[in-house]
């Protein structure tokens, strides 16, 4: 079976977890990570032996699929440029502020991928 390539977008806590997750994963490779903060993102890819990446493209060039781990603000754009390219995105909630996207726009990623949620709040099913 072949692995599924994926990066990570963002080396701060949230990142720093999806890495962990996905090396622990059979059927993934952890191509890499990139992060602004290059010092975060040298130390997060030695922990996992994958590649840090200094431009974003490169990473996407190179995976199949990312998680994007970046503050809120940043959800959005970066979600719609790795979509562009074709590349699956899994993105930590909320996919954006309200005050980025609108409506519209939000629909436009939601048609542009499929979207799985997640919660650990738990409530009755009524």
């Amino acid at each position: 079976m072949k692995r599924l390539r994926v990066g990570v977008i963002g080396t701060g806590r949230m990142g720093r977890n999806h890495c962990r997750v996905y090396a622990s994963m059979r059927n993934v490779q952890l191509v890499g990570v990139f992060d602004q903060d290059r010092y975060s993102a040298d130390w997060v890819a030695s922990q996992y032996n994958a590649a840090r990446f200094a431009e974003v493209d490169n990473l996407i060039n190179e995976v199949d699929a990312v998680s994007i781990a970046t503050p809120t603000a940043t959800h959005f754009n970066i979600a719609m440029h790795c979509l562009q390219q074709g590349v699956h995105v899994l993105v930590e909630k909320p996919i954006a502020p309200r005050s980025i996207a609108s409506p519209t726009r939000r629909a436009i990623v939601l048609r542009s991928a499929s979207v799985a949620c997640s919660s650990t709040a738990r409530s009755p099913i009524t």
